[in-house]
């Protein structure tokens, strides 16, 4: 295909005859004398019709000859042999030219087009991430929830600076470039905080400042205990009593339906959930496929949801039509849906109340995990529990806690032998201890080396 041309316009007349003089302008010769023009042949369109790039506006030949051999560089970038290419090519600049945006740059059209990528996409990083989100349709409402506000309080304003899981999406679909400026960025690494055992050393520093070692704190078998005292007439016991004993998570627990529980087999099955939404409350499938679990139930935990579904039928009849059939288990006592938050709320309360060392409602789950570790309880058994897909992740997670019980059950094994070390006492030539305690006999240093005494 030819090269295009240049050519210039000027809007002078002749004064007698009231025309245009055109290229006759008495101003020609002047380089800088009107308005220059690109004039650039493209490949016809798919019907076959005629097209060119026509731009105009530039004050000099030389501008306007510039802007031509971006444009025939452009042209250059497929093969001869590439229609497929070069259509693609002239749909870009004809787009251009329609929009009257300045032509693409030469070197990002180049890595697009070897890319496969689309060479006129005006898609930003923001309307991809609301592209992505709106595809995530596994997600739960929760994560999809936690997800869009990432993207619009945290990326969309930063987005510059900020790289999530949609730009490697983005990527692998070749909708942006392989080339991800955010591998080459060194960021702290992002570790949960660990969690700790309260052992009395720590109970006695929080008592002093307030400040609770970790975040995440563990009841031992003693405090629990304590705890599950002080509620044992409280109508949610059972509640408590089940995270406590068999590690559910909270929406696990205040989401559990009769139609879960068999007395015959003295089981529960966890099968749903009650999430949060912002503050309202939506029922959904456990976090994980590994979630969906049965739950083998000791004697008390059978008899005592025994007795509360006896608690529970009573306020029934106490409220009558007002009362709301939920089928939970753990329910207020009209019949209603518990509110996750308001269950966190209320255990807060409760451990303030009973004076034990503060722990999270969700730490009680991890006691309980703990509880079972210590108890040399297999640790699938112990994964398989609480609805974790992998062994490793309960060890990781509960490790710090383990190392914490074991340095203290050491110290207990010390204290049941009443020993206590004596320093040593010299002699006044500071040689031997005054008890006549039998020794082993001192080695002597040979006389002689083994080379010596081979050739003795």
């Amino acid at each position: 295909m030819k090269n295009g041309t240049v050519s210039r316009r000027c809007a002078c007349r002749n004064p007698d005859t009231g025309k245009p003089y055109g290229a006759q302008c008495p101003k020609a010769p002047s380089s800088r004398h009107g308005i220059w023009y690109v004039t650039q042949e493209l490949v016809p369109r798919q019907d076959n019709s005629r097209r060119h790039f026509h731009r105009g506006g530039f004050t000099t030949a030389a501008d306007a000859k510039e802007e031509l051999s971006k444009v025939i560089a452009l042209m250059a970038i497929p093969e001869k042999d590439d229609p497929t290419g070069q259509l693609a090519i002239s749909d870009l600049l004809e787009a251009c030219a329609a929009a009257k945006e300045p032509l693409p740059d030469y070197d990002e059209t180049l890595r697009r087009f070897k890319t496969g990528q689309v060479l006129n996409s005006k898609m930003t990083v923001a309307e991809w991430l609301d592209r992505w989100l709106a595809g995530r349709k596994r997600l739960r409402v929760t994560g999809l929830k936690r997800y869009e506000c990432d993207a619009r309080v945290h990326l969309k304003p930063h987005i510059k600076a900020t790289g999530r899981a949609a730009l490697n999406v983005a990527i692998a679909q070749q909708v942006m470039s392989p080339f991800n400026p955010f591998e080459h960025v060194e960021l702290l690494p992002g570790t949960k905080p660990k969690a700790l055992i309260w052992t009395e050393d720590r109970i006695a520093r929080w008592q002093e400042t307030g400040v609770k070692p970790s975040p995440v704190m563990v009841w031992t078998p003693e405090p629990t205990a304590t705890f599950l005292d002080f509620v044992a007439h409280d109508r949610l016991y059972m509640l408590w009593r089940i995270i406590a004993f068999r590690g559910t998570r909270r929406g696990e627990a205040c989401g559990v339906r009769w139609e879960d529980y068999s007395a015959a087999q003295r089981s529960l099955a966890i099968a749903t959930q009650l999430v949060q939404d912002g503050w309202e409350v939506l029922e959904g499938a456990p976090k994980t496929s590994s979630g969906v679990r049965l739950l083998s139930l000791d004697k008390g935990t059978f008899d005592g949801l025994e007795d509360h579904k006896i608690r529970q039928e009573n306020e029934h009849a106490a409220w009558g039509d007002a009362w709301q059939n939920t089928g939970r288990i753990f329910t207020n006592e009209d019949g209603s849906i518990l509110h996750p938050g308001k269950v966190s709320d209320l255990f807060d309360r409760i451990v303030e109340a009973a004076g034990l060392p503060p722990i999270r409602l969700h730490d009680l789950r991890h006691g309980a995990a703990t509880i079972m570790l210590f108890g040399k309880i297999d640790p699938k058994i112990v994964a398989e529990t609480l609805g974790h897909s992998d062994t490793r992740i309960t060890r990781d997670v509960y490790q710090s806690v383990l190392d914490d019980l074991n340095r203290e059950a050491a110290e207990k094994v010390a204290e049941l032998v009443p020993h206590t070390r004596r320093p040593l006492a010299a002699v006044p030539d500071g040689t031997t201890p005054q008890a006549a305690v039998p020794q082993m006999r001192p080695l002597t240093r040979p006389t002689k080396t083994p080379s010596e005494a081979k050739t003795a």
